[in-house]
């Protein structure tokens, strides 16, 4: 068993600062603007999930910040493209360990990109018998 640092258990316990800055773009990095974005947040100690709804901005992005121990993922569906996930896991794995730095989990207010792929030649799911 490998050692994990009593920072990183102290937040996985009872939470630390995340702050995770995501970039919605098309396959062509165009922004996706003014797209509903939603966030689950989960703590591990004890077992909590709670959701909470992000908006982009006229750059494509948006911004979730909270207190966790566990993880964050968001869902993003836009009209015309696949939807799409992401998310930040703050769990020790093999040869992988979390870091946390005063309270935040790190990097914090990394930016992350997210890719909508728009959908080609759709299906008219009304022509369908």
């Amino acid at each position: 068993m490998k050692f994990i640092k009593p920072e990183v258990q102290e937040a996985q316990r009872n939470g630390a600062k995340a702050k995770i800055v995501y970039r919605v773009v098309d396959d062509t990095g165009t922004p996706i603007t003014n797209t509903v974005v939603q966030g689950t947040w989960q703590n591990d100690y004890p077992r909590k999930t709670w959701k909470e709804n992000f908006v982009t901005d006229d750059k494509g992005v948006f911004v979730a910040k909270g207190k966790v121990g566990g993880k964050f993922s968001c869902h993003i569906w836009k009209a015309g493209y696949y939807s799409s996930c992401a998310g930040v896991n703050f769990h020790w794995r093999e040869g992988v360990s979390p870091l946390v730095k005063d309270g935040k989990w790190q990097p914090y207010g990394e930016v992350k990109t997210i890719i909508l792929k728009r959908k080609k030649n759709p299906i008219d799911r009304k022509s369908v018998v």
